[in-house]
């Protein structure tokens, strides 16, 4: 017999529905938007807001696990798969925290950085794909479903979040799974908790696979230098053929040795100017301090810097030189926006609504993240755009001088001298965006963060 206490509200009758769509979103390495709300929701208690009691929970768990570590994902900006999840209708969405992080708790140094998390910690990738099987599932029994005949997936992942994306679909593409000595069922992991709670679904189907700038960076040995490059024999990272739809946006100007890119062997790939982050997002507004771009002899140094000016990365008055021995080191200053970021957030959520994707397209472009008043973004944005969805050249630095002699002799009133005005505004555009936007994420001084050799990125 069943004691009830108050007012007795008999349990929801279970739906049997035809088809259900839910939206997946795998954060990146230390991304988790729950602890930068726990951070927003003590910052607001220490200017005398009241707050609710489950944000006060969560201002402590800052407190606790995030006040002392700048580095944490509570001092993160959303990324552009957080900012994504928010547009996407609440009940339908399914958000995985990112790699290395669990909500309102301490972020984990093995997951962050090994992408592995062992036993010590469950914030791998691998630990993060079972996750998004099993909130999926919770997500249906939450909503009192328990029979599908399509169950339509959105699936979406940042950095290694992209790369637990796309174990993810080859997870549910999984002929069986065992659930017991003499028992097995179709769908992986999905197929098993599926099985656990007692939901039927006949097909699943994944409608659109957004991806941005996918780094695995995995090793399951623990040493001071992990070996990432063998990712795609660790992990099965191209079983890409069960989504309808790809979109790969990655970053051109990534050179950190830990972060090589893995491409994509199915849909589109489009190459955004940037690093990581710039294209993902996570980055807050305010002062960049790389406190080695390079370290070597002085003269050197003085040679980079010249370079690293002409390529309008930085001005002059923005790097300096020191010596700490046995070399010199050129650090880099400046103040950074964000906003950059918001024009592949808004390109993912285009290319992902003509997949019929059911993203709330006025809360991304003019509620929360509109750049509509900043003029030097928008002609960014028209010029990506172009090349995104209607196949123009990337949009890449070009020095001015090759610009003058591709155009010699043209003057005003020939037939290409819109063309040559255009592309030096779009090249003077690109300089400004370097120096007051694009972040330099290789830093010599920083533990996991240094560059590759020739500062090109590595990719497999």
């Amino acid at each position: 017999m069943s004691i009830v206490f108050g007012d007795y509200t008999p349990p929801k009758k279970e739906l049997k529905t035809n088809e259900v769509i839910i939206g997946v979103f795998f954060d990146g390495t230390n991304n988790n938007k729950n602890n930068t709300k726990a951070k927003e929701y003590y910052d607001k208690r220490a200017r005398g807001e009241k707050l609710t009691p489950k944000e006060t929970i969560s201002a402590d768990a800052y407190r606790k696990n995030g006040r002392d570590k700048e580095s944490s994902s509570y001092y993160n900006a959303w990324s552009n798969v957080a900012r994504l999840s928010d547009a996407y209708p609440l009940n339908l969405t399914t958000y995985i925290d990112g790699i290395g992080t669990e909500t309102e708790k301490a972020d984990s140094v093995l997951g962050a950085g090994l992408g592995t998390g062992f036993v010590f910690s469950g914030t791998g990738i691998l630990d993060k794909v079972e996750e998004g099987c099993k909130e999926i599932v919770n997500n249906l029994k939450r909503n009192s479903i328990s029979e599908v005949d399509i169950l339509y997936l959105d699936v979406f992942g940042f950095s290694r979040g992209a790369a637990a994306a796309r174990v993810f679909l080859d997870e549910i593409s999984q002929k069986a799974y065992p659930l017991s000595a003499n028992r097995k069922n179709k769908g992986g992991a999905m197929g098993y908790y599926l099985a656990q709670k007692g939901i039927k679904v006949d097909l699943i189907k994944v409608r659109f696979l957004g991806l941005f700038d996918t780094v695995s960076s995995f090793s399951t040995l623990i040493d001071g230098k992990p070996n990432f490059d063998n990712d795609t024999t660790q992990l099965p990272l191209n079983n890409l053929g069960k989504a309808e739809a790809v979109m790969h946006f990655t970053a051109a100007d990534e050179h950190r040795n830990n972060f090589s890119l893995t491409t994509t062997n199915v849909g589109k790939t489009r190459e955004f100017p940037g690093v990581h982050s710039d294209v993902g997002g996570s980055y807050n507004d305010g002062i960049e301090v790389v406190k080695a771009i390079e370290k070597n002899f002085k003269e050197k140094l003085e040679k980079l810097s010249d370079k690293l000016v002409d390529s309008a990365w930085y001005l002059k008055d923005q790097l300096e030189i020191s010596f700490f021995g046995p070399k010199h080191e050129l650090k880099g200053t400046r103040n950074l926006k964000n906003s950059y970021s918001y024009i592949p957030l808004h390109f993912m959520a285009e290319a992902a609504i003509e997949q019929n994707v059911p993203f709330d397209n006025t809360k991304l472009v003019i509620d929360k993240y509109n750049i509509s008043s900043n003029p030097l973004l928008v002609r960014v944005k028209k010029r990506l755009h172009k090349y995104v969805f209607e196949n123009a050249q990337p949009y890449t630095f070009k020095w001015y001088g090759n610009i003058h002699e591709k155009y010699k002799g043209v003057k005003d009133g020939d037939s290409r001298f819109e063309a040559y005005q255009r592309e030096l505004q779009e090249q003077k555009d690109l300089r400004t965006l370097r120096n007051q936007y694009l972040h330099w994420s290789a830093d010599s001084g920083s533990l996991g963060m240094e560059p590759t050799k020739d500062w090109k990125r590595k990719t497999f």
